[in-house]
């Protein structure tokens, strides 16, 4: 059973908590705010975090507390909605495409296709069948060769190797 938490909080202003992370994770210097800048007490500059910690969260809640930033308790139905969606991603009939584009039958592991993979040399790119049939035949082959680089790049792991669906994210 999956227990909800009753009292996780949020920020009632997104935006404001988004550049507040930015600001102290030195991913900006400064930001306007009510038509001031805001940057760091005292001219500090911040060193781009590697990853979000609770150090940098425990600032970031101070400045956004500072700059009148105020929380809500997360609704429990926001709560379940996250908890539903993954019990969506589970129900979902996942299909295995190869690196042509073709969508060959239901997932499973490359080493159960040794035609298909060339004895396990070509890894199956696995997708949910709804998103599979809405990418082109050229979409998905690339998808399936980019899950065949990232492999390349992993061998022998014993955790998957996780490839973009899509191509990179344009900035």
């Amino acid at each position: 059973m999956i227990r909800i938490a009753e009292r996780e909080n949020e920020p009632t202003n997104e935006a404001l908590w988004q550049n507040c992370l930015k600001l102290i994770s030195g991913k900006i210097k400064s930001f306007k705010h009510e038509g001031e800048v805001v940057e760091l007490s005292g001219g500090k500059r911040a060193e781009p975090a590697k990853e979000n910690s609770a150090y940098l969260n425990g600032r970031a809640v101070q400045k956004y507390n500072s700059l009148g930033g105020k929380w809500r308790k997360a609704s429990l139905y926001r709560i379940a909605s996250r908890v539903s969606n993954l019990k969506d991603w589970f129900k979902e009939k996942w299909v295995a495409v190869d690196t042509q584009g073709e969508i060959i039958g239901p997932c499973a592991q490359s080493d159960n296709r040794p035609k298909e993979t060339k004895e396990g040399d070509d890894p199956l790119k696995c997708l949910p069948s709804k998103k599979a049939k809405s990418m082109s035949k050229s979409e998905r082959a690339n998808a399936a060769r980019r899950k065949k680089e990232v492999e390349k790049e992993t061998p022998n792991t014993e955790k998957p190797a996780h490839a973009r669906t899509k191509g990179k994210k344009k900035d």
